[in-house]
């Protein structure tokens, strides 16, 4: 059983692509955590690649694909922005005082602690991230 849609780089079409994939995962009975989960992944990872991944103000398409199965809930990512490999980012140092941090980096580290798995591909000009989260 899968959910998937396509939408324009913009941030209210990524509000409602998320509350569509979350309101699916739920109908289709996975776990309060999971639905946590899959909410989080998709605001961060999406968020991300809407301040991120382009320099342009042109309209880009960004794909989200949620597939079920008996155990687990791979979601999927796509877009056409800079190439970006949430797989081999660092992870902020949580031991440093707050005033001597750089900014950003913790969603990012929390998704990867949060999932079972996450992959990452570069194809055709395209990202392709694809996130396992136990169902």
């Amino acid at each position: 059983m899968h959910w998937e849609l396509s939408f324009d780089n913009k941030s209210p079409e990524l509000i409602q692509a998320i509350e569509d994939a979350v309101q699916f995962v739920e109908t289709n009975g996975a776990s309060n955590q999971a639905l946590y989960h899959v909410r989080f992944v998709l605001e961060e990872m999406g968020t991300n690649i809407l301040k991120y991944g382009y320099d342009d103000a042109d309209t880009h398409r960004v794909y989200f694909r949620v597939d079920l199965t008996a155990d687990t809930v791979q979601v999927l990512l796509e877009d056409d922005g800079h190439e970006f490999d949430p797989t081999k980012t660092a992870a902020p140092d949580t031991t440093l005082p707050l005033e001597q941090r750089t900014p950003g980096g913790l969603g990012l580290m929390l998704v990867r602690k949060l999932v079972r798995r996450l992959d990452y591909e570069r194809r055709d000009g395209k990202n392709y991230s694809t996130i396992l989260i136990t169902r």
